[in-house]
């Protein structure tokens, strides 16, 4: 029996044990005759551009749990204050609820939205907590932020899009067939996928953020699910495409990506990565890009990796990082400095099935891309399994969000 064919068969019993569990649970427990709420059709947003109108009753405007005292007092003896390579503490700067989380541009504030309220935040490492607009946002899905921390773009259940600039407390609806959004490294301008009815109608566009001055990349036909918005730092890179041929030999089964131009071109230049499962993110100045994937010489395990993306050399470098995580456990501090969540262990096929992490404690690690050199830096002593990390500005700090709960935390560097 193959690895892959194992890991099927573990799912399917963790499913099927699931759902005898609630079968069980219907039968005995649950009141008869239990009256199932009608879910009340969601409206759809004016066309003037407003936002997507709340249900009749009201969402309760909910004030955050302040975070209370950020710099506790010296943490016990045997946890470190600073990451220095053992248990390190932390700073619960939010309990629960970060969700659409980013790092200000400035790298002391984050943003983050509070699905209780439907209202974004920013909380600042010395507790302050601010809104960033006295609008309601319900049932935001998605929010994509521009790189300075300012602009998003916001999705919801309904199909329907939002851009809105918090600075100037303006908004634009963008068209409900536009899907999968990032923005170029100024914030200015927007790249999506235009996803008609038709097959022939589906393209990669390239706009401003009020979805004026749309112009075709590249046609997508049914290629669409394979392709990534992803706008480089540089510029130069506004899309992935996992539609090159996969490879097989000695070191496993391989994989061609196509990095796409921002520019309508035939020319493709592409990487080949190492197996599937891409998770990835560029470096500050968009010459190379962190990955992880797997295949069956890392026991369908993630593995991370970093190659050459700069125009003319893509491709021609690439380091084993030697590390099993996924790629978007990681932070890139600068150009040659990499700090990753690890878990403390993964089984084989793990990468196939991401969710058999969900619970399993990280630790951080530094790497040095110069030379390869990867240093345990800290246990944090909760014991999270990291989603979201992130590096200040001035690189004093870690900012990440605990899987389980949502909360967001501090661990000092130095």
């Amino acid at each position: 029996m193959s690895p892959r064919q194992r890991v099927l068969i573990i799912a399917a019993f963790v499913l099927v044990v699931a759902l005898i569990a609630f079968a069980l649970y219907s039968f005995f427990f649950k009141p008869f005759g239990a009256i199932v709420p009608t879910v009340p059709p969601t409206t759809e947003p004016q066309p003037t551009g407003g936002l997507p109108i709340a249900p009749e009753a009201p969402l309760p405007e909910l004030q955050p749990t302040q975070p209370g005292v950020l710099r506790p007092t010296p943490p016990p003896s045997g946890i470190s204050a600073v990451a220095e390579g053992g248990l390190t503490a932390t700073n619960p700067m939010l309990p629960t609820g970060a969700r659409e989380v980013k790092l200000r541009a400035d790298g002391r504030g984050v943003n983050y939205y509070n699905a209780l309220d439907g209202k974004f935040y920013r909380v600042t490492t010395d507790g302050t907590l601010n809104q960033l607009s006295s609008n309601t946002f319900a049932q935001v899905e998605n929010a994509t932020w521009s790189p300075q921390g300012n602009k998003a773009v916001l999705e919801f259940p309904d199909g329907s899009n939002i851009f809105f600039d918090f600075d100037s407390q303006q908004q634009a609806t963008l068209p409900a067939h536009w899907k999968d959004f990032d923005f170029d490294p100024s914030g200015d301008k927007i790249v999506s996928k235009s996803i008609g009815t038709d097959e022939q109608d589906r393209y990669l566009i390239v706009s401003d953020t009020n979805g004026s001055g749309a112009r075709v990349i590249t046609a997508l036909g049914n290629q669409e699910q394979f392709v990534t918005p992803t706008w480089s730092p540089s510029g130069q890179v506004v899309a992935l495409a996992e539609t090159g041929f996969p490879t097989h030999g000695s070191a496993g089964d391989r994989q061609n990506i196509y990095l796409v131009p921002n520019r309508q071109t035939t020319d493709f230049p592409q990487i080949t990565i190492e197996g599937y499962g891409l998770r990835s993110q560029w470096s500050p100045d968009g010459n190379q890009m962190l990955y992880s994937a797997y295949n069956a010489t890392n026991e369908y395990k993630p593995h991370l990796w970093v190659v050459t993306t700069q125009p003319g050399n893509e491709g021609a470098s690439k380091v084993d990082l030697g590390l099993n995580t996924w790629a978007d456990k990681c932070a890139f501090a600068d150009t040659t400095t990499l700090y990753c969540a690890v878990p403390v262990y993964l089984e084989e096929g793990f990468g196939m099935v991401p969710g058999l992490a969900d619970a399993i404690p990280d630790e951080i690690y530094k790497i040095d891309l110069n030379d390869g050199t990867k240093t345990l830096i800290a246990s944090p002593v909760e014991s999270p399994t990291i989603e979201t990390l992130m590096v200040s500005e001035d690189g004093d700090s870690l900012f990440f969000v605990d899987k389980q709960d949502q909360g967001l935390f501090e661990m000092r560097l130095r």
